[in-house]
């Protein structure tokens, strides 16, 4: 597999996430804009600037659900809201600390809402607070002043305004300065203007790119799926038991070791798209409407939107996006039959059956191990889910159940301390 540019992963992401709500369509990217032209004008070196920029393309990934996303794009929360600027911001620091090119980064999303202070903002305990972390946050609130729909030129002198008065108290006045300069000039809307409607980000360019290779994008997948998984408690292991289930199909279907580790990271990478569907309706406990059904069923269609921008996932994007198609032709989104689905993305489609059956979920209890065997069997013979593969699993039910329980168990493990660390007051703003 070749190596994969981390900025490309992360856009793609960035975009998706934002699909939850209109009012938060292209958010990330209009705020890694705005960041990357302030970072130049405060002659930021180039190392530094790409890192803002990953980490203003990530900023609220701590924000799970539509809520806590369309709260915090109202100006005034970050002057009332304090508890719910933390919790966020303090959860996307968590979800992203511990993944090597995210690690310095981390700190920059946890205090990407911190006052400056008249100065005093500039450290919170023992920790110094990144200097990109005001600049996201000053990028962040001139964002949410804006009306996308409606001229640009026409809101400079509210925009500015609004910002000046938090010279000081909440904003760094050293950045507001380098923000009014830049404000003065039509181009800086302008360019704004056409990252906002174009879903680009400009003015990063020449930024060094970070390059990850297999190992590398496994624990990024792996990353991945916690933003997708934790946002329930019912579904907070379940791509790591897809990936298990997956991992081991590939290894009883033969396929070399190279490619079970690619089936592992499409498993892990499966539900991706799940970031567009609102966490209200993940966690749903009664049945869902219609209207909740169809945006469900969005998710494996934004699964592939992500992963076919990223040069090098051929491969990986089509087993991960084609969980829920089906050999008779009757799956989502793109309703391809068996004489087009690839052996990856069969197995993938039967790891989710059978991962999803095992897991207790809002509606149900998990199932029993006969239970399941009983629907898988009846869905291969009903021409729903390759035979072939199915019989591969119930004859080695146990073993492959078994890896599958092991990872999902140490996953949950996880997903505790997670939420432990999550429930300690993080420092105020």
């Amino acid at each position: 597999m070749q190596p994969i540019v981390l900025r490309e992963v992360v856009e793609s992401l960035a975009v998706v996430t934002d699909l939850m709500s209109p009012v938060l369509a292209n958010h990330h990217l209009r705020v890694a804009h705005l960041a990357v032209r302030l970072a130049e004008a405060a002659g930021l070196a180039r190392e530094d600037r790409h890192r803002l920029l990953l980490a203003a393309l990530l900023h609220d990934c701590g924000a799970l659900s539509v809520a806590e996303r369309e709260e915090i794009k109202r100006f005034d929360s970050d002057f009332v809201g304090a508890n719910g600027m933390r919790r966020h911001a303090e959860t996307g620091y968590l979800l992203l600390r511990d993944f090597g090119p995210f690690a310095r980064m981390a700190a920059t999303v946890r205090h990407h809402h911190r006052h400056w202070k008249h100065g005093r903002g500039r450290t919170a305990g023992p920790e110094t607070v990144p200097r990109e972390a005001f600049i996201i946050h000053l990028a962040d609130r001139i964002d949410v002043l804006l009306d996308y729909r409606a001229d640009l030129l026409m809101q400079t002198d509210a925009v500015t305004a609004a910002i000046r008065s938090g010279a000081g108290p909440i904003f760094d006045p050293g950045l507001v300065a380098l923000f009014l300069d830049l404000a003065a000039r039509e181009s800086f809307w302008l360019d704004l203007e056409v990252a906002a409607r174009h879903a680009v980000v400009t003015g990063g360019e020449g930024l060094p790119p970070v390059i990850i290779d297999a190992a590398g994008l496994e624990d990024l997948a792996r990353l991945f799926s916690h933003l997708v998984d934790f946002r329930s408690r019912f579904t907070a292991t379940h791509s790591h038991g897809v990936a298990a289930s997956a991992g081991k199909l590939a290894e009883l279907l033969g396929m070399d070791g190279e490619a079970q580790a690619m089936m592992k990271t499409a498993g892990y990478l499966h539900d991706l798209g799940k970031l567009a569907v609102p966490r209200e309706i993940v966690d749903k406990k009664g049945p869902l409407t219609r209207g909740e059904t169809s945006l469900l069923k969005r998710h494996s269609y934004y699964t592939w939107w992500i992963l076919r921008r990223i040069g090098g996932l051929e491969t990986i994007t089509d087993w991960a996006a084609c969980h829920h198609e089906r050999m008779n032709g009757r799956g989502y989104p793109f309703h391809y039959d068996g004489s087009q689905l690839s052996t990856g993305a069969r197995a993938m489609a039967v790891a989710d059956v059978f991962t999803a059956m095992t897991e207790d979920r809002p509606y149900r209890e998990g199932m029993t191990a006969t239970s399941v065997i009983r629907v898988l069997t009846r869905m291969a013979d009903g021409g729903v889910l390759d035979g072939k593969i199915v019989s591969l699993l119930i004859g080695n039910y146990a073993e492959v159940d078994r890896e599958r329980a092991a990872v999902q168990q140490e996953a949950r493990h996880g997903y505790e301390r997670f939420c432990s660390l999550l429930a300690r007051e993080p420092a105020p703003v």
